[in-house]
């Protein structure tokens, strides 16, 4: 059985119908890979020749849906303000701005045309991600950028950077260089930053978010 990201404190296990609707899941694949009778009974009367596969596969999704609860915070927000320039959503922030121009005008915004309300899922990586990685993670999770959502939460709770710092990367150019926004505390002062990425990628402690689709 793996250790991985047990549950420290004593919770409510999961009920026999939550765990038939997972069950049902697997059925679901099982047959969309056209499990065939006599492979069936193979795994059914072997004797438990299979039972470490289907442990560790078990494994893998406990681990994984228990990694994503504990570095995910779901917000709702409403009256997004669409068709904000740059530097209006970075005023907003009411923090200290450390700018580069160039990398300020390539910020990519959703725009008048996104909606106007909608949940927006912050999530981490315990080992951190390169700047393409978050993108990647964030398609992975069903996940749009939202760059105006993402800013004005922070305008709306200066205090989530303190704790929470995040950002985001976009491709600054076709050679794999990035620039980036970071929202965070330093030297005492609450900061933002806009610029050029070094291409060493973000922390394990840095937040990054998208609109669910």
């Amino acid at each position: 059985m793996s250790t991985q990201n047990m549950p420290e404190d004593e919770v409510e296990l999961a009920t026999d119908e939550q765990l038939g609707h997972i069950l049902d899941m697997w059925r679901r694949r099982l047959r969309g890979r056209k499990l065939t009778n006599p492979e069936a009974q193979a795994i059914i009367t072997n004797g438990g020749f299979y039972l470490p596969v289907m442990d560790e596969a078990a494994d893998v999704l406990v681990d994984r849906v228990r990694s994503e609860i504990s570095n995910t915070i779901v917000v709702y927000l409403n009256n997004i303000k669409r068709g904000q320039t740059v530097e209006q959503l970075l005023d907003a922030t009411g923090r200290r701005q450390y700018t580069e121009k160039s990398s300020v005008a390539t910020m990519p915004l959703v725009g008048n045309g996104g909606p106007l309300s909608g949940e927006f899922v912050w999530f981490k990586s315990d080992g951190g991600l390169s700047d393409a990685g978050v993108e990647e993670e964030r398609v992975r999770r069903g996940l749009v950028r939202d760059l105006e959502m993402q800013l004005q939460y922070n305008a709306e709770h200066p205090e989530f950077a303190d704790t929470h710092p995040n950002g985001d990367s976009w491709p600054a150019d076709d050679k794999g260089n990035y620039n980036f926004v970071g929202l965070g505390r330093w030297g005492g002062g609450r900061g933002v930053v806009v610029g050029r990425g070094g291409g060493g990628g973000w922390g394990a402690g840095d937040w990054f978010g998208g609109r669910r689709k």
